[in-house]
């Protein structure tokens, strides 16, 4: 079964050169794209970096102004997985949800899976599920905010993957899961 959430590992300030990587489900195939455009307003001084996203193989990086992949201490990745009825992973939002959300259990050790929403983002005008993942206080978790959309033809996945867990409740990450609109 296919499946096409990013998630990026942020090293932490604490390792000495240890570097940020992103790893994509089992099977994902990049390239794929929706007749649907994803829009979003970007945090207040982030930037999109289209080098970063090509070389992970994804739609789209997202990071502070002058960071790199491998020296951020944040950042949100976009993928997109077209949906295939002949793949039950891939048949609609919910299956294909719990696929990913169990190949991110199975191969991230410590992690845990919480309900979170985005406070601005109504289900009634774009189909979704979210989730906070996170380890326990030690863990190489990093912590993440999670929102899969139903595009119509597939699923984009969009993360947010920060240092520490109080990281996600900031006001602007809020705006920005909120600000997500399939075009």
């Amino acid at each position: 079964m296919k499946t096409a959430a990013a998630i990026l590992l942020i090293a932490g300030a604490s390792s000495a050169h240890a570097q940020n990587t992103v790893t994509v489900g089992p099977g994902y195939q990049p390239g794929q794209r929706s007749a649907r455009k994803l829009v979003y307003v970007l945090p207040k001084g982030w930037v999109a970096d289209a080098a970063a996203a090509r070389e992970a193989g994804i739609d789209a990086v997202l990071l502070p102004q002058g960071r790199t992949l491998a020296d951020t201490h944040a950042a949100v990745t976009v993928a997109f997985q077209g949906k295939d009825a002949k793949d039950p992973g891939l048949s609609d939002l919910r299956s294909f949800v719990r696929v990913d959300m169990q190949n991110s259990l199975a191969s991230q050790q410590g992690i845990e899976a919480t309900r979170w929403q985005p406070n601005g983002l109504d289900p009634d005008r774009v189909p979704f599920m979210s989730f906070e993942l996170h380890g326990a206080a030690g863990s190489k978790v990093s912590p993440q905010h999670v929102v899969y959309l139903d595009a119509g033809d597939g699923y984009f996945s969009v993360s947010l993957t920060v240092e520490r867990r109080e990281e996600l409740k900031s006001p602007e990450y809020e705006a920005f899961f909120s600000s997500l609109a399939l075009r």
